[in-house]
């Protein structure tokens, strides 16, 4: 059993996740439309990171596809990640919900 202060810092960072996550997505769809790849980059980098955290491995893994391409002049493969990444992050977003409601 864990203790009510473990539940406490496990459910904030699960929120916390979910709430900078989708805001990382934005950034690297915005980062395309103004053709600014270091917004993408740093976007992807961090959701790499953040989604690594919290043991989302294969979101983690599907950003750093896209870190690898952020800076090629490859639109449609850029977008076509972005995509992957979206996909990625609902089916985690789903499973996240599902445990925080555990506790």
């Amino acid at each position: 059993m864990m203790g009510d202060e473990a539940i406490e810092v496990i459910s904030e960072l699960i929120h916390s996740f979910l709430r900078d996550a989708p805001k990382q997505i934005v950034k690297m769809k915005d980062g395309v439309v103004e053709n600014d790849r270091e917004v993408v980059l740093l976007a992807a980098h961090t959701l790499k990171g953040s989604s690594a955290n919290i043991g989302a491995e294969f979101l983690s893994s599907t950003s750093f596809e896209l870190e690898m391409t952020a800076e090629s002049d490859d639109i449609p493969l850029i977008l076509s990640k972005i995509n992957n990444i979206e996909n990625a992050f609902n089916t985690t977003k789903a499973e996240l919900q599902r445990v925080a409601s555990n506790f």
